[in-house]
C-alpha cells in the first residue's frame, strides 16, 4: 500500500500497487466538474478506490455514492473517505450493479472498463485489475440499462471511454433513451488521433450533439500542454 497526495486537491489517498488512479480519472473529474453542480445525489459506477468521488466532492454540494464489486477496493475507498473526513458527503457500497434495478440519484458518472472480454483474452492475474480494464463484471449495456432505469428526463450520465468504441456507445445509448449531447476528444498530441473521449449523455434529450474543442495533453514528449498543467494543479475552471 502507498499513500500519496491527490493531484490538485488537499487530499491524501491510500493506493494498492495494482489499482492506482490514472490520468483518465483526472480528465473525467475535470470534464464532469461543471456538469454536476446542480445534482443533489451523484452515483459513481465502478468507483474503485474512490478517487473520482474525492475530486467530485470539491465541485458539488450533492451527496456522492460509489458502487464497486471488489470488496478490497471498497475497503480502500472507505479508508480514503475517512482519512479526508468526507464521511458526511461520500459513501461506498459493495455491490454488483447488475443486481440493482434502479438508483436513487440525479446524475451518474463512470470510468468503466474499456475493453471487451473473451475467454482467450490475456488478462492480469490480479482480479481487481482485470475487472477494471475488461468487461468481466460490467459492460456498456449494463451501464446504459441502469442509467435508463435510474435517471429522469434531462438527467445526465457522464463517462470517459475509448474513442474506438464510440459508435458502439452511441448505439447502445440510443437503445436506452440516452442521447449523446456533448463530446470532447482527448489527444496525446495535436497531430495524433484521439484515444479516449469524454462523453455527456442526457436521458430523453433531443438529438443535438455539441462537439467540444479537442483536449491536447502534451506539446511535445514529457511537456504538458497549458491546459493539462492547469488540470493537474486543480484548476477546473479553464475554458
Amino acid at each position: 500500500m502507498d499513500t500519496r497526495s491527490l493531484h490538485g486537491t488537499p487530499y491524501h489517498v491510500l493506493m494498492q500497487k495494482n489499482n492506482a488512479y490514472n490520468l483518465d480519472t483526472i480528465l473525467l473529474a475535470y470534464f464532469a466538474s461543471s456538469r454536476i453542480r446542480s445534482a443533489t445525489k451523484i452515483v459513481d459506477i465502478g468507483t474503485g478506490n474512490g478517487v473520482l468521488m474525492l475530486y467530485m466532492s470539491l465541485y458539488t454540494n450533492g451527496q456522492l455514492i460509489g458502487y464497486d464489486i471488489t470488496q478490497s477496493l471498497v475497503d480502500i475507498a472507505n479508508e480514503n473517505i475517512k482519512r479526508n473526513q468526507l464521511e458526511h458527503k461520500i459513501k461506498v457500497v459493495h455491490q454488483d450493479i447488475k443486481t440493482i434495478e434502479t438508483l436513487e440519484c440525479d446524475c451518474i458518472i463512470t470510468n468503466p472498463p474499456y475493453f471487451k472480454y473473451q475467454k482467450e483474452t490475456n488478462i492480469s492475474k490480479v482480479a481487481s485489475r482485470s475487472i477494471a480494464r475488461f468487461e468481466i463484471e460490467m459492460s456498456i449495456e449494463d451501464i446504459f440499462k441502469l442509467s435508463n432505469s435510474s435517471l429522469k428526463t434531462k438527467q445526465s450520465l457522464i463517462m470517459i471511454h475509448r474513442s474506438e468504441r464510440l459508435d458502439e456507445l452511441i448505439l447502445v445509448a440510443s437503445k436506452y433513451q440516452m442521447q449523446l449531447k456533448e463530446m470532447r476528444c482527448v489527444h496525446a498530441y495535436k497531430d495524433k488521433p484521439s484515444e479516449v473521449v469524454l462523453l455527456h449523455f442526457v436521458k430523453d434529450a433531443k438529438p443535438e450533439l455539441k462537439l467540444l474543442p479537442p483536449l491536447i495533453l502534451y506539446d511535445e514528449p514529457h511537456v504538458f500542454s497549458s491546459e493539462l498543467q492547469k488540470i493537474y494543479q486543480g484548476d477546473f475552471h479553464v475554458t
